[in-house]
């Protein structure tokens, strides 16, 4: 109905009962005169999609905690050489010294 109201191009996601995800696209088909005449509708199963990117959201938590870490636990190194320092151009200065 959305598509007839504003004779625009609408998409659309939404999830089944049987918790199956789709993106429906739904766009309008003129006639020579420029008047709407029907609506053309896709809809496409995204579960897949949805899974992977669910995924990579956790992988990079993890990336991004592991990075911490190794940053927390290299600082710590360098503080027991007599280095202080909280910058992380600092610890990168520090990791290319001979």
């Amino acid at each position: 109905m959305v598509v007839l109201e504003d004779g625009k191009p609408v998409s659309i996601m939404h999830k089944y009962i049987t918790g199956k995800n789709a993106l429906t696209t739904a766009s309008p088909i003129y006639n020579e005169e420029g008047k709407i005449i029907g609506v053309f509708n896709n809809t496409r199963n995204i579960s897949d999609l949805a899974r992977l990117r669910n995924e990579l959201l956790a992988t990079n938590n993890v990336i991004l905690q592991y990075s911490s870490e190794t940053q927390s636990l290299l600082q710590q190194q360098m503080q027991g050489e007599g280095f202080i320092f909280k910058s992380k151009i600092m610890m990168l200065i520090l990791l290319f010294l001979p």
